[in-house]
């Protein structure tokens, strides 16, 4: 099928959905799927390749899609969209690009069997509202100093992380960003950090915070309503 946006075509035998194209996917949703030009596909789609050339992954693009398993992101992507997987429960990797600079709110909202290291690559500067909200699978998460900012609620629900790796460049950390992340044990927190908003880690397990500046530009006062002092962590200092 071809628009004047970009191509798409289902090959049956292998259950992909293949796009391709010079410009951007149309946003879809968010009260109706109908306008997904390959709706019919959305119960059955397995694996979803974007061929290079396509810049972002539209809103509720493929959310919902309940059998997905793999998806394939060029590094001419530079957005991925509002809910773009969110909910699609059999995701169990998915590998960002250099190139992508936004992750929009929900954009993996509720991948519950993704799992292992989430590498956030260093050309993303914006990690938006739960969009990796209950992905229970992840195991650890490295996010760059290019994201000032770590929004509310983003990794939520994690119940399957253990470790978190913040960059020197992050500023700081939203409200209940990593709440109920009920097995994080080890937090890297870099110098850079200025403010960490309420409850950030709240009903975590923190037993260990990697600092990466010297005792004397430690301030445990932007931490007291974090959570993250909550069970008396060791802190480690000059930490890389």
């Amino acid at each position: 099928w071809l628009s004047t946006a970009f191509a798409w075509k289902w090959d049956e035998a292998t259950k992909t959905l293949t796009f391709s194209g010079q410009a951007p996917m149309p946003n879809y949703g968010p009260y109706s799927f109908s306008d997904r030009e390959w709706k019919d596909y959305v119960g059955e789609v397995e694996n979803v390749v974007i061929k290079n050339g396509l810049t972002n992954i539209g809103g509720y693009a493929f959310a919902y899609c309940s059998k997905l398993t793999s998806v394939t992101i060029p590094d001419s992507v530079t957005s991925i969209g509002q809910r773009a997987f969110s909910d699609c429960a059999s995701l169990t990797d998915v590998t960002i690009p250099e190139g992508v600079t936004r992750i929009e709110d929900y954009a993996f909202y509720g991948c519950s069997v993704l799992s292992g290291t989430l590498t956030i690559p260093d050309s993303v500067t914006s990690i938006d509202e739960w969009a990796f909200s209950n992905c229970s699978g992840l195991e650890s998460v490295k996010i760059p100093g290019t994201v000032a900012q770590i929004s509310r609620y983003a990794f939520r629900y994690c119940g399957g992380l253990t470790s978190v790796y913040i960059s020197d460049g992050v500023s700081s950390i939203g409200e209940r960003a990593f709440e109920r992340c009920v097995k994080l044990t080890t937090v890297r927190m870099p110098k850079s950090v200025a403010s960490v908003d309420n409850a950030a880690f709240s009903e975590t397990n923190v037993a260990t915070v990697n600092f990466g500046g010297s005792s004397g530009e430690w301030s445990a006062g932007r931490f007291y309503d974090t959570g993250l002092l909550l069970k008396n962590p060791t802190i480690n200092f000059d930490q890389p």
